[in-house]
């Protein structure tokens, strides 16, 4: 009811009914798009963030959900961490070309078997996480944003990290192999057959590095 009042008090109340149309949603309902991530482990993962629109999904973490498809995830534009470790990924050339469409920074792709990965559409990503995955080549030219990347447990070598380091000092390359670690134990499991390992192997080996002695016999050191 609205009750009004004239400039010599007088007083009129009546009924007014409101109508509002065209209401303005605040964001895209998840329920809306669901279908369009058609990876059900996937669904599983979001749905379980307990939101109600898509711009309220800023983090992902799906470890261990056994996801291999990334199909949908275009949809949540403000997404800016994803964490998909340990899954059986189904690679294909634009399996990560969502990244372009959100604000994906942060991305975390441990321990999936990738041999390959097409980083074209990664150019927003900062912190990159691709250990333990049996890849030796990146494009590091198409990463503008790229600060940090684990390659530890991948076939880059240490050679390649080296190289890397130099011809791309602004990011910060983790790459904790034993091969490269220089405390590591040299073992003789290496050099089982023949006996023998050359003087530059000797030579090389650093006052704090720990000799793995027992399994070794006879060694004849060559020149």
């Amino acid at each position: 009811q609205v009750e009004l009042t004239d400039v010599d008090g007088g007083t009129i109340t009546d009924s007014v009914t409101i109508t509002v149309n065209n209401v303005i949603s605040p964001g895209t309902l998840i329920s809306d798009i669901i279908s369009n991530v058609t990876d059900t482990q996937l669904q599983q993962c979001i749905n379980a963030l307990n939101v109600t629109y898509t711009f309220e999904v800023t983090a992902l973490n799906c470890d261990q959900l056994s996801v291999n498809d990334t199909t949908g995830l275009y949809e949540f534009e403000n997404l800016t961490s994803l964490i998909l470790e340990n899954q059986n990924l189904n690679i294909s050339d634009n399996a990560f070309n969502f990244v372009s469409n959100n604000s994906i920074t942060s991305l975390s792709l441990a321990n999936n078997d990738l041999s390959s990965l097409d980083n074209t559409y990664m150019d927003n990503i900062v912190d990159l996480d691709l250990s333990s995955n049996p890849i030796n080549y990146l494009d590091f030219n198409a990463f503008t944003s790229l600060e940090s990347i684990d390659l530890s447990g991948t076939n880059y070598t240490c050679e390649q990290i080296e190289l890397l380091e130099t011809q791309h000092p602004q990011i910060a390359f983790s790459f904790n192999n034993n091969a490269c670690n220089e405390d590591a134990p040299i073992s003789s499991n290496t050099y089982t057959s023949p006996k023998t390992i050359s003087a530059p192997i000797i030579d090389g080996v650093r006052d704090n590095q720990i000799w793995d002695e027992a399994p070794w016999q006879s060694i004849d050191v060559i020149r």
